[in-house]
């Protein structure tokens, strides 16, 4: 009930999901080490949040909940 990546609690949610970890082991971003720490290939992030990802425009400076 709550975007893993900025806390926004008032939704909707989408889940971002990778083929494998190993595809963002390397990766410095924010995002990629919230999910290489909690050894899961799924993020549930707001509509925004998904969004922004994927257009490659995720700012590093929200936190994590």
């Amino acid at each position: 009930n709550r975007c893993e990546y900025c806390g926004d609690e008032n939704g909707p949610f989408e889940i971002h999901h990778v083929r494998k970890l190993k595809d963002v082991s390397k990766g410095t971003e924010k995002w990629k080490q919230l999910m290489i720490q909690r050894k899961r290939k799924t993020l549930v992030l707001c509509k925004t949040c998904h969004t922004d990802l994927h257009r490659g425009t995720l700012p590093d400076n929200r936190f994590a909940a």
